[in-house]
């Protein structure tokens, strides 16, 4: 279920239910805003939360995570590596198709990641 927030971020009501088909566990958290006449859907994507990551693993994640294959923004402020994807909405089945897509784009980005660091511990200790 997607909620809609208002401008101050309080929850505004149900904007659509879309399913999660795979990947799901990469999806921090998920909502529906207005901005400039438009609804955007916001959406954060991490890494696995059973994968603990150690500081070097975390700054090497952002290092070599391509944003642009999302247009994806790095987060901060989140306990593990976190990117926040926005999007228009159209309609519930759009959306559905978009969120399913950003994820397994992100899932395979994350293990071509994971691939490449795996031996560049020395590089960042």
């Amino acid at each position: 279920m997607i909620m809609k927030k208002d401008a101050v971020g309080v929850i505004a009501g149900e904007l659509c239910t879309v399913r999660v088909c795979a990947n799901v566990e990469l999806l921090e958290n998920v909502f529906a805003m207005e901005r400039g006449g438009k609804v955007l859907i916001s959406m954060t994507l991490t890494v696995d939360p059973a994968r603990e990551l150690s500081d070097w693993e975390f700054d090497a994640v952002f290092d070599y995570y391509d944003t642009e294959i999302l247009d994806a923004a790095e987060v901060s402020d989140c306990a593990d590596p976190a990117w926040t994807v926005e999007f228009a909405y159209e309609d519930a089945e759009s959306a559905q198709a978009v969120i399913n897509q950003a994820l397994d784009t992100h899932s395979a980005e994350l293990a071509a990641v994971f691939e490449v660091i795996k031996d560049k511990e020395n590089d960042y200790i």
